[in-house]
């Protein structure tokens, strides 16, 4: 097949194909016409009924609103967008609630900013630095005579810590003291010479196992698990002496550098993950009962081998019905059933440090990464695990608490029984305080379209929100990253009325994204309130290519005379023209158009085309003939 290149058609070019006959033979070109289509060439008509117009095309057509969001489109000269929670988490690009159901009550990223209050936006309380305790620090929730608080490891120490209460700490017995597991009124902590236990209550330490190989200790299913190794084995509460000698080997991994990250439990089951220098997986012990009905672990088989390349460094079950995963690539969520059988979802959200540690609370699940967060600093996400984001397979999450440095993270955990995260990383540890915000936090909305690629003329925002003596700044993003300060609200200013967007040299717009940045009242550290957002709207205008029409009414007889005088035509003349224009409409063929009383010129298309026939022709237009308008649409 030949191929040619297409240029841009000017006001020079010929018609792509040939009209023939009488239409353009019997009506030369240089007549001396009033309107020319190509080589078709037509003397002007225009009368009262039948004028020569111009006008511009309808961009915004009248229709009814059918959107999920009340009012999102009822506005007859607005286009509005609005959002009044954003509870649904991070990670979309474009905010189009109405048609993608999966972006509504969602935003694009955060840093700082509390979102699960369904309606309202606010600060994240800080975080209290602890230390320095050379460690790795390990944190475990624990409760000491009723008092919440958290069980603290480091180094060869290990102690109770609540408000008003540090320690005292005991003596591990040796160093490389692992995440403590927690049993009542006790914890195990695996170390470089094998397993002790720790008294909470009398703050005593006793080393019941030994082990020439470094070893990690769980608490499952009232069980005491422990891996040296590869190997993981099971071991009585009360056993004393060598591990490898009194207790009972469950399972070796094959791979000599295979590294046990977690243990939990299903309801029929202890799940074990770990990771080797070619994969990942995750293995399921079997609760059965043995000769004597007491229920045993039976040997391992695999349940969930994990994408190449990603390997589980934390795994924790929650509510007999959740997994979740903490891998080198983000965090993942999934399903157990009774029988131990783990189903993993996609990544809900990713990292390029691995999730190291997990802890739960209520609806939420906390993973701490190094590194993770927008500002570059170790701290956690928070994951809903009560709000699937539609049928993702994932589910909804936030940036949460940080440690406002860059330390590599270790362990998470929950202030006993309260909504107080604790995290540890490097040499310190960090408390989230009760009623002290961060000293300022954002959120990032997805891109707004309107669904559409035209251009937009976005025109005023809106907040509803109360400052509380700290500030609001609203900024809007354009495509090419650049930001721009819509507006800053303090005590003095009304949050509940429009301002003006302004962005220079870029007054319409494809797309917009807008950033909500709060800060609490100076000074900063100090219990306060915290400013917050319950609702932002912005409005805009279409600013599409304007498109114009342009009516010329035409002559159209077998005989007509030209703008010198001179007469030209044939019988059949008229219908031949008018037939020919009927073929450039049908065609929709750019076509060079020429009005050569107001010297305009331009390529069009004919959009549409009518002839009607009144009177008879009168002595110098004789045979069939009337008036004709052709509508031409300007390209």
């Amino acid at each position: 097949m030949t191929l040619y290149v297409s240029a841009t058609p000017d006001v020079t070019e010929r018609l792509p194909f040939p009209i023939g006959g009488i239409a353009v033979s019997a009506y030369p070109e240089d007549a001396g016409w009033d309107v020319t289509f190509g080589q078709l060439g037509f003397r002007l008509h225009a009368t009262k009924d039948t004028p020569y117009r111009r006008e511009t095309d309808q961009v915004q057509k009248q229709q009814f609103d059918t959107s999920d969001e009340a009012g999102e489109q009822s506005l007859s000269s607005w286009w509005l967008r609005s959002q009044s929670s954003w509870h649904m988490g991070a990670g979309i690009r474009w905010y189009e609630p109405g048609s993608e159901p999966d972006t509504k009550d969602r935003f694009a990223d955060s840093c700082g900013v509390d979102v699960w209050t369904v309606g309202q936006l606010a600060l994240l309380r800080s975080c209290v630095k602890l230390g320095p305790f050379t460690g790795p620090n390990y944190m475990s929730t624990m409760r000491k005579a009723g008092v919440d608080g958290y069980l603290h490891t480091y180094n060869n120490n290990v102690g109770f810590r609540a408000d008003g209460v540090l320690g005292p700490y005991a003596g591990t017995g040796g160093s490389g003291v692992t995440q403590p597991a927690i049993s009542v009124g006790k914890a195990w902590l695996g170390f470089s010479g094998g397993v002790n236990r720790y008294d909470v209550e009398t703050n005593v330490t006793t080393f019941p196992l030994t082990s020439a190989v470094p070893c990690r200790a769980w608490w499952v299913k009232s069980r005491l698990i422990v891996a040296a190794g590869p190997a993981l084995y099971e071991v009585s509460p009360t056993a004393t002496g060598v591990l490898q000698t009194v207790g009972t080997l469950l399972y070796t991994h094959q791979d000599a550098a295979w590294v046990w990250s977690d243990v939990d439990e299903a309801p029929g089951a202890v799940l074990a993950a770990g990771r080797g220098a070619a994969e990942s997986a995750i293995f399921r012990f079997s609760v059965e009962n043995d000769t004597t009905g007491q229920p045993k672990l039976t040997g391992a088989s695999q349940v969930a081998k994990m994408p190449p390349g990603e390997q589980v460094h934390t795994m924790r079950t929650y509510l007999g019905a959740y997994i979740v995963l903490g891998t080198t690539s983000g965090l993942r969520v999934g399903a157990i059933n009774a029988a131990g059988d783990v189903q993993y979802g996609p990544l809900t959200f990713t990292t390029t440090n691995p999730v190291v540690s997990l802890a739960f609370r209520d609806r939420f699940v906390y993973a701490l990464a190094s590194r993770c967060q927008p500002d570059g600093t170790t701290g956690c996400a928070r994951v809903d695990l009560s709000a699937p984001v539609g049928s993702t397979g994932r589910y909804a999450w936030a940036w949460d608490a940080t440690t406002g440095g860059t330390d590599d993270a270790t362990s998470i955990c929950l202030y006993g029984n309260k909504d107080r995260v604790v995290m540890s990383a490097g040499d310190y540890w960090y408390v989230q305080t009760t009623n002290v915000p961060v000293a300022s936090g954002w959120v990032l909305g997805g891109n707004i379209r309107f669904r559409t690629a035209e251009m937009k003329a976005f025109r005023f925002a809106r907040l509803n929100s109360e400052v509380n003596d700290g500030s609001i700044t609203l900024t809007t993003i354009a495509a090419d990253g650049s930001e721009h300060r819509v507006y800053s609200y303090n005590t003095q200013d009304a949050t509940t009325s429009d301002v003006g967007i302004q962005i220079p040299g870029r007054p319409t717009n494809q797309h917009l994204a807008f950033r909500i940045t709060l800060t609490a009242k100076l000074p900063v550290g100090q219990p306060s309130l915290s400013p917050h957002v319950t609702g932002f709207a912005v409005k805009a205008v279409p600013a599409a290519t304007r498109m114009r029409l342009v009516q010329f009414p035409v002559s159209l007889f077998d005989f007509e005379v030209g703008r010198a005088g001179q007469r030209y035509g044939v019988e059949g003349g008229a219908l031949a023209r008018m037939l020919a224009l009927e073929a450039l409409e049908d065609s929709a063929t750019p076509v060079s158009v020429r009005h050569l009383a107001s010297g305009d010129a331009f390529v069009g298309i004919i959009e549409s085309t009518t002839f009607s026939s009144a009177a008879p022709p009168d002595r110098s237009q004789s045979g069939f003939g009337g008036v004709g308008l052709v509508t031409v649409r300007k390209l």
